[in-house]
C-alpha cells in the first residue's frame, strides 16, 4: 500500500511538472521578430537578382540585372532600394508595429518627369513564419486600380541562400517573382540620398 501511495505521488508530481512546462513554454522569438532579425542581418549590402516570373512581360524588367540593397535598418524600419541596372526603381520600406509588419513602395520621378504611384503596399494578417511574410493590400492600394485590393506581396528569406520578392493578384493570373542571391552580397552601392 505504501508503494502505491508513493507511486501516486510520483505520477501527480510528474503531471504537474509536464503541465507546468507545457503551459508556460512559448517560443523565445516570435516568427515576425525572427524574420525581422534575419532581414536586418543583411543590412549594408546589395544582392544581385533577376526576375523569374512576370505575367505582364513588362519591358521595365525584361532581361535586366536587378539588385536589392538593404540600406537602412533599425528596430522599427528597414529600407531597401530595388535597383534595375544600378538605378533605383522603387524603395521598399518595411515597418515593424505591434504584431504587424507593413510594406510600402516609394517611386521617385523619372528623368522625364513621369512617376509611378507611391505609398502603396499592405500589412501582414498573421504571424507568418521566420522565413516568409505575406503583405495584403491596404485600403489606399485598393483604390489605385481595379483589382489592386486583391494584391498580396510575399517576401521570403532563406538565410545564406536566397531572398524572393513576389506579387500575386488573387483571382487573376497576375504574378511577379524576383529572386536575389544572398551568397553574392557586395558592399553598398553609391546612391543619391534616399527619398521617402
Amino acid at each position: 500500500m505504501r508503494n502505491v501511495g508513493r507511486l501516486m505521488v510520483l505520477v501527480v508530481a510528474g503531471l504537474v511538472l509536464v503541465l507546468g512546462v507545457g503551459c508556460s513554454s512559448k517560443p523565445d522569438v516570435m516568427p515576425q521578430d525572427a524574420f525581422w532579425d534575419n532581414l536586418s542581418g543583411l543590412c549594408g549590402r546589395a544582392f544581385p537578382g533577376r526576375v523569374i516570373t512576370d505575367s505582364t512581360k513588362s519591358p521595365t524588367f525584361r532581361d535586366k540585372p536587378l539588385a536589392l540593397y538593404v540600406a537602412e535598418c533599425s528596430d522599427e524600419e528597414i529600407v531597401m532600394p530595388l535597383l534595375i541596372e544600378e538605378r533605383v526603381w522603387a524603395t521598399l520600406t518595411l515597418t515593424h508595429g505591434d504584431g504587424t509588419l507593413t510594406l510600402k513602395h516609394t517611386h521617385d520621378a523619372a528623368a522625364d518627369g513621369t512617376s509611378l504611384p507611391s505609398g502603396y503596399g499592405g500589412d501582414t494578417r498573421g504571424p507568418g513564419t521566420d522565413i516568409s511574410q505575406d503583405f495584403y493590400a491596404d485600403e489606399y492600394t485598393g483604390h489605385l486600380s481595379e483589382g489592386a485590393n486583391d494584391t498580396v506581396w510575399t517576401i521570403e528569406l532563406r538565410p545564406g541562400a536566397v531572398l524572393s520578392y513576389r506579387l500575386r493578384r488573387e483571382g487573376s493570373d497576375r504574378r511577379f517573382n524576383a529572386v536575389f542571391d544572398l551568397t553574392r552580397g557586395r558592399p553598398a552601392p553609391t546612391l543619391a540620398p534616399l527619398r521617402r
